[in-house]
């Protein structure tokens, strides 16, 4: 198969569904976001596999398991419909969602408790983290628009899924820098 198919050649692209829409449609661009974060937190773990060797691993099967999960959300978010495979889908998410949560709770236990806003930065990998922070609330903000006008199936654990994919990566970020003996860099007036 040709990686090049040129039914794209003139500013549009074909959904999971068939549809075919502009390049700049907003599903088109919810997609380009989510798929964005994705590739940031391939950054992630590329960082990661160099600090292995100092007793360093940042989450590596979370990651993996999340960047799984947004392919699921992209299936979601490109066919708008309510079929099995969505409803298999949604379900998949939600249980994540809980997964996140204890994962959440667990790094946060080693952590000290936060007084102030912190500033985004710290490690290497601790920045990247933070990077993929902010994409996936640029991503959740693209998947409200997007509702909105579109009654994505699954839409709310969507929702819920990329709120706590973003917290869970702030936790993250944190542990990754704590774990490297960098501390949080307070954000004071």
């Amino acid at each position: 198969m040709s990686i090049y198919t040129k039914t794209g050649d003139t500013g549009e692209t074909s959904l999971g569904n068939g549809r075919r829409v502009l390049k700049c449609d907003k599903i088109i661009e919810a997609l380009g976001v989510i798929d964005e974060l994705n590739a940031v937190i391939g950054v992630i773990k590329s960082q990661n596999s160099k600090l292995k060797a100092q007793n360093y691993n940042v989450k590596l099967k979370s990651l993996n398991q999340i960047q799984k999960d947004l392919f699921l959300i992209g299936v979601l978010v490109c066919k708008a419909k309510s079929g099995e495979q969505e409803i298999k889908i949604a379900k998949k998410l939600k249980n994540h969602v809980r997964t996140l949560e204890k994962e959440i709770d667990a790094m946060s236990a080693k952590l000290t408790p936060l007084n102030h806003f912190i500033l985004p930065g710290g490690s290497d990998i601790g920045a990247c983290v933070h990077m993929a922070r902010a994409v996936c609330r640029r991503a959740e903000r693209r998947v409200v628009a997007l509702q909105e006008i579109l009654s994505i199936y699954g839409g709310g654990t969507v929702l819920i899924y990329m709120n706590r994919l973003s917290d869970f990566l702030f936790v993250l970020a944190r542990w990754a820098n704590h774990q490297r003996g960098v501390p949080d860099v307070l954000w004071r007036q």
